[in-house]
């Protein structure tokens, strides 16, 4: 289950999908740089990993009221509440598509709300 919501207060600017069974919560980028040495060899640089490096793509069913609500965050809010399963954070919708019932979304994550 993930829950959007407006930062601020907004009657209309809130939804929960249920199903997000086919969402990839769980994963993450990390800053790494790959990169050739001289000898023909290879040298990895870890710069380690921040939540805003993640990106959330979430795909479910959902009415057309959902549909309008996220189209209304979507066009009026930079910045959204997300709740998963994991905890709550602070992110931006950057990909929407709904078309006939389906959704398509990619949420940035800034970071996680303590």
């Amino acid at each position: 289950m993930i829950s959007l919501a407006t930062t601020t207060y907004d009657s209309n600017g809130h939804t929960i999908i249920k199903d997000s069974s086919r969402t990839n919560i769980e994963t993450r980028d990390y800053r790494l740089i790959k990169s050739q040495t001289l000898d023909g060899g290879t040298v990895f640089i870890h710069s380690g990993y921040a939540v805003g490096d993640r990106e959330i793509t979430v795909n479910s069913n959902i009415t057309e009221s959902q549909a309008e609500t996220l189209k209304y965050i979507g066009d009026n809010y930079t910045s959204v509440t997300v709740s998963t399963e994991e905890g709550f954070f602070l992110g931006a919708i950057k990909k929407l598509n709904t078309n006939n019932g389906e959704l398509e979304m990619t949420l940035y994550l800034k970071e996680k709300d303590n």
